[in-house]
């Protein structure tokens, strides 16, 4: 009921009331008409609000919980997650107050900070304005936990998520104020993640993608500005700028809708020093595994030959790390090659794979100077792929090879039309079969000398142009125009990762694999049986590893390269991760499921029979 107690008037309406109060009795408004507030409390810290609104903005705060980037700790805001870090992990947390003339001379200042720390400072949200300042906070790029959006078609990085899972307390909180000046509360302690190891995370800045645009606008091709940027690189500073390649160039082409073209150019002002080191530390890190030597003719009009010694990284991706030049490839310019490089690296190489053509030059040479080989290798290349041959090839077991070798040749020395090279192959592969049969190269991880050809093919056609270079100094400015961009590859797959060959293909055979039936698998005391999908074969797949540090993992079967061997031609000879192996994982992986469920059940059972008591 709305009634003034004073006058004894109703009125319809509480504001009706309100209006008269305000204008009749002023000073008694509390007492006859007091204002009714709904407060809405928070059910976390008991605070009160006006507005559902408010209250739904505030319980966000107490919602949205920080994860520690150190251990599984979780805290409510910033200052409560910063004590946790001093008080549990001893972190010191830096900070400093610093002040700016203008916004642009903070911008400036924060570009020059993240140069020099190899870090991103980005705005997680908009801008908070008052009545006397505008507050702007730039977070570390690299808090906060990762969200998955689509739905898993596109595989992640390899060089992972920017998010580290947890909160860097790194933050610049800016507060402009109604004069223009800017004052700044920096924290720039980083926790959770290595800043010197951030390089392959960090985005381009908006000067540098300008920058490069402004080239690509120009029509300057974009091996051009690639040779500009590694060039300017220094021994004692790696920019991201230095990581920049062929696909960003193409994406920035995109995002500043212009239009070129890309147009190969050689250059070759760098010093022998600056990648001569690169490749002995490469030769010392792969070297004992798989080594491929091969030459080839055409870059110069002196009769010259180009020598290369390759090795495959923990990618499998060929790179040279030694060249000879000379108008001699005998034992004894092969020898000298051989010892420069040994005195050079400080000792003798072991490989577990030598691979080279047929002649016996460099093999022989090496053994003389390093240490031999566990297999010595040809190229499947250089075999005539005929049907018998091919046949003879690619047999797996010893003793029937040895069979059919021996039936081939006589069936060759019969016949009239195949006598002569009958002759030829029993004198130059009959007597040498360990160095070209698959039965003999069982899971060495080499088959052909593709790496080191593809290598040669790329100087002559792409560094080259594909022209007969009459000049020495041409081809030897390509070759460490080559160098250099390979090792400038190595060092970006380093930081931002790639997604090699053979990481594509171990995709491809797990989607091949699930169209099997994991029924046809059985289980033996020593590994599994899984028959042919497409032939009467039934092959076999061991376990030889349980764990391996190395990269080239199928993240679904939760298995490397090296940890099943099969003897299907695609896994003991081409060294891949077959089908077949993918469904034994998928095997395992389902078998391994049951037997954790049957075992908790049995726990659980085991559990309840003391509960159930029986009385006489």
């Amino acid at each position: 009921m709305n009634r003034c107690t004073e006058c004894h008037i109703h009125f319809s309406k509480t504001s009706n009331l309100t209006a008269h109060v305000k204008r009749k009795h002023p000073d008694k408004l509390e007492e006859i008409a007091p204002i009714k507030k709904k407060f809405h409390i928070c059910p976390f810290c008991s605070e009160n609000f006006q507005t559902l609104q408010h209250l739904v903005s505030h319980k966000k705060t107490h919602l949205a919980k920080l994860k520690c980037s150190v251990c599984p700790y979780t805290g409510y805001d910033r200052e409560n997650l910063i004590l946790h870090y001093r008080s549990h992990h001893f972190f010191s947390i830096e900070n400093e107050c610093l002040k700016f003339d203008t916004f642009e001379d903070f911008q400036t200042w924060k570009s020059k900070v993240e140069t020099e720390t190899y870090s991103s400072f980005v705005k997680m949200y908009g801008s908070k304005k008052a009545t006397n300042c505008t507050t702007i906070n730039y977070n570390c790029h690299r808090s906060g936990l990762y969200k998955k959006k689509g739905i898993n078609i596109r595989k992640l990085k390899t060089q992972g998520t920017n998010k580290i899972g947890g909160y860097c307390p790194a933050r610049m909180n800016i507060k402009i104020m109604e004069d223009k000046t800017c004052v700044v509360n920096f924290c720039r302690s980083h926790i959770g993640h290595k800043q010197e190891q951030d390089l392959g995370h960090l985005f381009l800045s908006k000067f540098q993608k300008q920058n490069v645009a402004a080239k690509i606008a120009a029509k300057i091709p974009f091996q051009v500005i690639l040779d500009e940027v590694r060039d300017s690189v220094s021994n004692s500073h790696l920019e991201r700028l230095h990581l920049l390649t062929k696909k960003d160039l193409y994406n920035l082409e995109q995002c500043f809708n212009l239009s070129g073209s890309s147009v190969r150019h050689t250059n070759d002002a760098i010093s022998v020093d600056a990648w001569v080191n690169g490749q002995k530390d490469l030769l010392l890190r792969f070297g004992e595994d798989c080594i491929t030597i091969d030459g080839t003719h055409g870059l110069n009009a002196y009769g010259f030959e180009l020598h290369t010694i390759l090795v495959l990284d923990d990618l499998r991706e060929g790179y040279p790390t030694a060249f000879l030049i000379s108008n001699r490839s005998d034992s004894t310019a092969m020898s000298i090659f051989f010892q420069c490089i040994k005195e050079r690296i400080g000792k003798g190489i072991k490989p577990k794979v030598f691979m080279s053509d047929m002649a016996d030059v460099y093999y022989k040479s090496w053994v003389q100077v390093m240490q031999p080989a566990e297999f010595r290798l040809f190229c499947t290349w250089h075999i005539e792929v005929y049907h018998m041959l091919r046949t003879l090839l690619q047999e797996t077991d010893s003793s029937a090879f040895n069979k059919l070798l021996s039936n081939t040749v006589e069936y060759f020395k019969e016949d009239a039309d195949t006598l002569e090279f009958g002759t030829y192959f029993e004198q130059y592969y009959a007597c040498k079969p360990e160095q070209w049969a698959y039965c003999f190269r069982l899971h060495c991880g080499l088959n052909t000398n593709m790496h080191i050809e593809r290598m040669h093919r790329t100087i002559k056609h792409l560094y080259l142009h594909g022209k007969f270079v009459k000049r020495l100094d041409k081809a030897i400015g390509a070759i460490m125009k080559f160098v250099k961009d390979k090792l400038f590859e190595r060092i970006i797959v380093l930081h931002k990762g790639k997604v090699s060959t053979k990481i594509s293909e171990l995709r491809n055979r797990h989607i091949a694999s699930l169209s099997l039936d994991l029924n046809r698998v059985i289980k033996t005391d020593t590994g599994w049986l899984v028959p042919s999908s497409s032939s009467n074969e039934i092959y076999t797949i061991e376990e030889v590893k349980e764990s391996c540090p190395c990269k080239l993992v199928c993240e679904e079967c939760q298995a490397c390269l090296h940890r099943f061997t099969c003897t299907c031609l695609d896994s003991c000879i081409k060294w891949n991760m077959c089908k077949h192996i993918h469904l034994v994982c998928k095997y395992t992986q389902l078998h391994a499921n049951n037997d954790n469920t049957n075992t908790n059940k049995e726990n659980v059972l085991s559990t309840d029979k003391p509960l159930h008591k029986h009385t006489v």
